[in-house]
This record gives C-alpha cells, structure tokens and sequence, in this order.
C-alpha cells in the first residue's frame, strides 16, 4: 500500500499507525517525486496540503528537498516581474514551511536554506502590495 502513488495518504497514515501500534521498525524510503510533494504543499486544497505534510512526517528523508523546493517556487515568484503565484498559492506555501517547522529544522543543519527562509517569508509578509496573504 504504501509503494501505490495513488494520493491516497489515508492508506500511508493508516499502514504507518498500525506499524508504531506494533511497534514495528518502520522504515519507508521516498515514494513520492519531491516536486509533487511541493506542488501538494502549495496546493489551495487543504486536505492535499494535510496529506503531503502527512508524508513527510512518515519519511523525513523528504523534508530538507522539498523545503527547498517550496522556498525556490516562492524566491522564483518573487524575482519574475509581477510574479504569477496567487495570494493563496502564497499562504498556502507559507503555511505548509510553518507546519513543517522549516525555520527551526533547517537552523542547526542548514543555515543558508534557514536565512533564505526567513528572508522570503519577511519579505511577502511586509509586501504591501499582498494585503490578503499578510491579513
């Protein structure tokens, strides 16, 4: 259940409870490409976003990659005039480096990733010209 790439995070939380129940070792390699996992954390959809962030809670092997991936989509849309990301593809990517804990995460193993988040996530949230995604 957990090697079908079927979106079904259901079976992946259910399998991976049943497993600590058991107290089985659970060791589960990446079965999702990390720029699907990205576009799931970006997605307006909150239950697409839950269960990505599902994943990457079974298999921490993702986290550091799709961090950067979520922070390069945002960067690139900051550096293209105008940008294309909407206010709530942008809330949506903010939320989902929140609940990942990616500040903290990458402050003791990687500093660069650490400062380049807390750069973009300060400057979308003082852009004036975002008021939706800094309400």
């Amino acid at each position: 259940m957990l090697m079908n790439d079927d979106d079904s995070a259901s079976n992946t939380t259910l399998c991976y409870e049943l497993g600590k129940l058991r107290n089985d070792a659970v060791s589960i390699p990446r079965f999702r490409a990390t720029s699907r996992l990205s576009s799931c954390l970006i997605h307006h959809c909150v239950l697409i976003r839950q269960c990505a962030l599902g994943e990457i809670k079974i298999s921490e092997s993702y986290k550091m990659d799709v961090i950067k991936d979520v922070v390069k989509h945002l960067v690139d849309d900051q550096d293209s005039d105008g940008g294309t990301m909407t206010w709530y593809a942008k809330a949506a990517a903010m939320n989902s480096l929140v609940c990942m804990d990616s500040a903290a995460f990458c402050a003791t193993s990687n500093r660069t990733l650490h400062t380049k988040i807390v750069e973009v996530l300060t400057d979308i949230l003082g852009n004036e010209d975002e008021p939706e995604v800094s309400e």
